[in-house]
């Protein structure tokens, strides 16, 4: 009988894999009893898979981006069969991270996820399989992504309530960013400015960091879409003359910006500004796009290249946190799977970028 069954990666007791880049590890299986096989094989396997509902029918897609195989062990010449004893056993492996692949993500109707799998093939039964779960970053680089993320973003909500002969004055929310592009552990200070000379109470002004995502399907074109709030600040309004407010967001550990790398799941991060309006009026709405990457604007490569790795740059070396929005999934194929009740929680890294993140305000969450 297996008493244990884990996968260990060389000098990464986390389990967190840059693209384009080779991995080593090793499995070690502890047996209490005597147990014949035909074969262990391990499989690493990295995949984009959507499935969600479209009216009355299922929609479904799946992407493969990494499926390595290994014969761990193999019976011997005429052999069918291994027998192995009570003990503990150990075998290594290496693998390469595609450097297209893209980032870990676990959402509601689908999923970029990457897992090693281990199956003992047993004579007259079902394969018994382990499957472990680990994360893959894709090294967004904010300062090479495409448009220029350090300039300045700006929006604004312009309104008259009411129509003729009731035209009130207008009701005006302006909201403005330093930058586009961030990091999990910088936070993002919003200067909004509010000027009603509308007869309506503005109420509240809600300030969130949401993450949109976009499921879709490729034989049968559908998409799904779900909003994500990853943080949010409140402001409470006591009269209708102009104020003016800076909030700060929090930016969390998250899964960069996706929007190239997979065809069936899109990442789109937004600083979503929504006022609360007396009466039959609908709320003012302002959408500022934002890119979140992993290397931070600003930060010179300690090399001649613009390179794709944490290390190259003049950063302090980043911790890693779990990405608590995603929740916690099973990585396992079926969930009563013998012996296997592993779970998994994707990890990103969280910089401390000129100290930025330890700004918060205390009206967030």
């Amino acid at each position: 009988m297996v008493k244990s069954c884990e996968v260990e990666f060389e000098n990464n007791p986390l389990k967190i894999c840059y693209t384009g880049r080779r991995i080593y590890g090793k499995v070690i299986i502890e047996l209490d009893k005597p147990k014949v096989i035909k074969g262990l094989k391990l499989q690493i396997l990295g995949f984009a898979h959507v499935r969600f509902r479209w009216d009355t029918q299922t929609y479904h897609d799946t992407i493969t981006y990494l499926d390595s195989k290994v014969d761990l062990l193999k019976p011997l010449g005429k052999e069918s069969e291994i027998s192995l004893k009570p003990g503990e056993y150990t075998f290594n492996f290496e693998t390469d991270i595609p450097s297209d692949s893209p980032s870990s993500y676990e959402g509601t109707y689908g999923q970029v996820r990457y897992k090693t799998k281990i199956v003992f093939m047993r004579p007259m039964l079902f394969d018994q399989n382990f499957c472990r779960g680990f994360t893959v970053i894709n090294c967004l680089n904010l300062n090479t992504y495409g448009p220029d993320l350090s300039l300045p973003v700006h929006d604004e909500f312009i309104k008259h309530l009411c129509c003729w002969p009731c035209k009130s004055s207008p009701l005006l929310i302006d909201a403005k960013l330093e930058k586009s592009g961030y990091v999990p552990g910088e936070s993002i200070p919003v200067t909004l400015s509010v000027t009603n000379s509308s007869k309506a109470q503005v109420k509240e002004i809600s300030v969130k960091l949401s993450l949109f995502v976009t499921y879709k399907t490729r034989v049968h074109v559908k998409t799904k879409c779900e909003r994500i709030t990853l943080s949010e600040c409140k402001i409470t309004l006591s009269s209708n003359e102009k104020s003016e407010f800076k909030e700060i967001l929090k930016v969390p550990p998250a899964s960069p910006t996706l929007n190239q790398l997979c065809e069936i799941i899109d990442l789109a991060y937004q600083v979503y500004v929504e006022g609360k309006v007396t009466g039959p009026h609908v709320n003012p709405r302002i959408y500022l796009p934002v890119v979140i990457g992993v290397i931070p604007l600003g930060i010179p490569a300690l090399g001649s290249t613009n390179s794709n790795n944490l290390e190259d740059y003049a950063i302090p070396p980043p911790t890693y946190q779990e990405a608590s929005y995603m929740g916690t999934v099973e990585v396992a194929e079926e969930a009563k799977e013998d012996g296997d009740e592993e779970t998994f929680v994707p990890m990103f890294p969280i910089c401390n970028v000129r100290g930025s993140c330890l700004e918060i305000n205390n009206n967030c969450s």
